[in-house]
């Protein structure tokens, strides 16, 4: 009888150190499976102020928060080891920047692109990527490949 409780509970270890490193991988570092990446940039890149840059280390974000006037533009580069993929809060829908929802991010509609706060795909290292703010507030974003990396951006 004990025996059986030993490698029952045993079995049941493993399972559980198993699931642990299965989610520690999957929620942090990959993209929502099944979901297709549009390789268009967004069509409202453009110049902007040095002010306006973030940058995206393997800390996260640089830096964390930043006041702008609505109408700028944010610029978001990657300098990490890493793709990243910035976009709205909150994980994994996107929805919190009025408009956006990853959903859009898959409809081929280009208009889209340019009113949603969401790459819509991994940047590669060294990538840059830029969103025009249109909407006063203040706007958390994420790293939808590392959620646990946030930033906000407060529009005046």
């Amino acid at each position: 009888m004990s025996k059986t409780i030993l490698i029952i509970g045993g079995i049941i270890i493993v399972i559980l150190i198993a699931m642990v490193l299965l989610f520690s991988q999957s929620s942090e570092e990959q993209p929502v499976q099944g979901i297709p990446i549009n390789e268009a940039l967004s069509a409202n890149e453009q110049p902007t102020s040095s002010s306006n840059i973030i940058t995206y280390t393997d800390s996260g974000y640089s830096p964390k928060e930043i006041t702008i006037s609505k109408g700028d533009t944010v610029v978001f580069k990657n300098e990490s080891s890493r793709k990243i993929w910035p976009a709205s809060a909150a994980h994994p829908t996107h929805t919190i920047y009025p408009e956006s929802n990853i959903q859009k991010c898959f409809d081929n509609d280009t208009e889209n692109d340019r009113i949603i706060f969401d790459a819509c795909r991994s940047l590669e290292i060294g990538e840059e990527w830029s969103f025009t703010f249109n909407e006063v507030g203040s706007w958390v974003y994420h790293n939808h490949l590392r959620f646990s990396h946030t930033g906000k951006i407060i529009v005046e």
